[in-house]
């Protein structure tokens, strides 16, 4: 049958209803039951659909019928047809459905092959079709179709057929990139329904990802690097995507101090895993990444130009898709940290005392700060320098073994006055943290603390535990 013959049909068929008489059964028909048959002779296409009325189940699987001949024929998406070739296949098909309301083969070689109605559970109405076409008629239309179809731009329906084969294969993101392709040459020819069709394809086909969390780091602390990487795996129906592109959030600091999201692009590995390991922990508290595909790769098959179309495209697909969380600390409470503080008197004499060194490590342990008393004779302490005295704490494998920082320093009773029955003391002194390993004061502190009591031993070592508890609060400010 040629076009001339074929629209003068369409003009017939156009005065008939596409609706078909038939009685509605109460079960199935058995050949429903069965797939469509193929034989070397002829190609058997079947429709169907359900509704309310028997009119409507007819004309949904009627539609059902064109979408499943579009596919047997490969003619891929209707969106990228050329204008002759809908106006072909329309008249084609309205000749089927002739073929089909007189139940007489046509001159092309279709012929109804079953067609059936029943009624199922509650008001639905099943109907279905088939219709048997000879086999060289069939290839021979379908050829004829596609050279029509595909006149406007055969680049496109190079790059959906890939597409659709790599659906086939399960290569989710190879199919999402084909028909990013697609949307471009799309843009560029001025096929703006193919362009929106693409575009959803491509959201569609990443929609498959499934992304989940494999491993989080643990014992992170702010100011140093996760030792282990965030780890998630990518997969599409089971199957793991590789060297895919991503899009990892995570907190950041900026130079003025304050705390934003930064982004990081990330591929996936040929197992699926994504692997990101943070930078430097800039606060801390729970920490949270999350993964969303990105969109860069996708844009640049685009073109230059950038709309509404594409600002949307790009903000669906970065949603984050997975959540990984973890708790950061400040590692200053985890560091082994020793105490070595000297009391003295008016006149400089070392104190047989330990208050203010016990002062400081009760209010650090309350904190959950690791530390413990530092054990050595206060008079050989007070001869060293501080250099001398970290240098021989890193060469003592009693210390330098076990403590990474020491705080250290001197406390002095500087007033001790009675007036009546109150004893009133005043201590004062600088006392340091420094890094044992690295030979280096962190941080130090001038400190003077006053006490008064009813007696005179428990008015100085008020004072001494008072002046350690103090050094203590500034420590635990630094590790909030």
């Amino acid at each position: 049958m040629n076009m001339r013959s074929l629209v003068f049909l369409s003009i017939l068929f156009s005065f008939f209803s596409c609706t078909v008489e038939i009685d509605v059964g109460v079960e199935a028909p058995e050949w429903i039951l069965e797939p469509p048959k193929v034989s070397e002779t002829h190609r058997t296409i079947r429709g169907q659909a359900a509704a309310e009325t028997i009119a409507e189940a007819q004309l949904a699987a009627f539609d059902d019928l064109k979408s499943a001949l579009i596919e047997m024929m490969e003619l891929g998406y209707v969106e990228y047809w050329s204008d002759e070739g809908k106006r072909a296949f329309e008249i084609l098909f309205d000749a089927i459905l002739h073929t089909i309301k007189n139940d007489k083969p046509s001159d092309f070689g279709v012929e109804l092959g079953a067609q059936g109605a029943w009624k199922s559970g509650g008001n639905q109405i099943h109907y279905a079709v088939e219709i048997n076409w000879e086999r060289k008629a069939f290839e021979e239309q379908a050829l004829q179709l596609f050279e029509l179809i595909g006149a406007t731009n055969t680049q496109i329906q190079s790059y959906v057929s890939r597409a659709r084969a790599a659906i086939r294969e399960n290569e989710t993101y190879e199919a999402a990139l084909l028909w990013a392709t697609v949307a471009g040459i799309s843009r560029t020819v001025d096929i703006e329904a193919g362009y929106s069709f693409a575009l959803k394809e491509v959201e569609r086909s990443l929609g498959s990802l499934e992304i989940s969390l494999v491993e989080v780091p643990d014992r992170v602390f702010v100011g140093l690097r996760p030792a282990l990487p965030v780890v998630f795996f990518v997969s599409s129906h089971g199957r793991p995507v590789g060297n895919a592109e991503f899009i990892i959030t995570y907190p950041n600091k900026a130079r003025d101090g304050s705390i934003y999201i930064a982004k990081a692009l990330v591929l996936s590995d040929m197992e699926g895993l994504v692997k990101f390991r943070p930078p430097e922990v800039v606060v801390s508290g729970p920490q949270e990444l999350t993964i969303a595909p990105s969109a860069r790769p996708f844009l640049d098959l685009f073109g230059e130009e950038r709309d509404a179309s594409i600002e949307n495209f790009e903000a669906n697909l970065e949603k984050p898709r997975a959540v990984a969380s973890y708790d950061a600390q400040v590692r200053i409470r985890s560091i082994p940290m020793g105490i070595l503080i000297v009391e003295t008197d008016l006149v400089g004499n070392v104190l047989g005392e330990t208050d203010a060194a016990e002062g400081l490590f009760g209010d650090l342990i309350a904190d959950d700060f690791n530390v413990s008393i530092i054990e050595l004779n206060p008079v050989e302490v007070l001869l060293l320098s501080e250099r001398a005295l970290l240098r021989d704490l890193k060469a003592d494998i009693r210390f330098g073994g076990k403590y990474e920082r020491v705080i250290h320093g001197r406390v002095s009773l500087d007033s001790f006055e009675q007036v009546g029955d109150v004893y009133t003391v005043r201590v004062s002194g600088i006392l340091a943290m420094s890094d044992i390993q690295k030979q280096v004061t962190l941080f130090s502190s001038e400190i003077t603390k006053t006490s008064q009591g009813a007696a005179s031993q428990q008015a100085i070592s008020a004072a001494f535990r008072q002046f350690g508890r103090s050094f203590a609060g500034e420590i635990i400010k630094l590790a909030p």
